[in-house]
Parts: structure tokens; C-alpha cells; sequence
């Protein structure tokens, strides 16, 4: 999966937009699997930070389709698409 979305995803911005995703996921959270979905977030823009493409990708499919709804609501692209990519969207 990482190989296919290297080309499209730059690590430094992913991990700056997944870092407005998880400040914007925790306010929007209300059910304990979008509490979920808000940690796995946060354990991708880690991975993301390291320049760990494949682990970031892991935890954002974890993050599941309410974080690619809550990327999109907010308009960030490069964490639209990696989201994507994850889901095999």
C-alpha cells in the first residue's frame, strides 16, 4: 500500500495535517469508537513524524471512514488521500 501512496504523500505535511485532523477529531468525538478512531490519529501522525509511511498507514486504517469524514469536512488533502489509500478507497 505505502509504495503506491509514497509518490502522492509527503511525510512532513501528512504528519502536520494529521495533527489538525486529531485537534479537530477529539472536538468532534462522542462515541467511545470515535475516541478510537482519534487515537489511532494521533499514533499515525507519530509514525508520520518518524518518516514511518507504512506504520502511519496502519493506524489510519484503524482510524476508519469517520476520520476520511471528518478530513474531508475540513479540507485536508494530503491526509484525504493517505486515509483513502489506508481504506483501499
Amino acid at each position: 500500500m505505502w509504495s503506491e501512496t509514497r509518490k502522492q504523500v509527503d511525510l512532513t505535511e501528512l504528519a502536520s495535517e494529521l495533527e489538525t485532523l486529531r485537534r479537530e477529531a477529539r472536538s468532534q468525538a462522542v462515541t467511545p469508537e470515535e475516541d478510537d478512531s482519534t487515537a489511532e490519529i494521533g499514533k499515525a501522525q507519530r509514525a508520520a513524524e518518524a518518516g514511518d509511511g507504512p506504520t502511519a498507514l496502519t493506524h489510519l486504517a484503524k482510524a476508519g471512514r469517520w476520520a476520511l469524514s471528518v478530513a474531508e469536512k475540513i479540507g485536508i488533502g494530503v491526509a484525504t488521500v493517505a486515509i483513502k489509500s489506508a481504506l483501499g478507497l
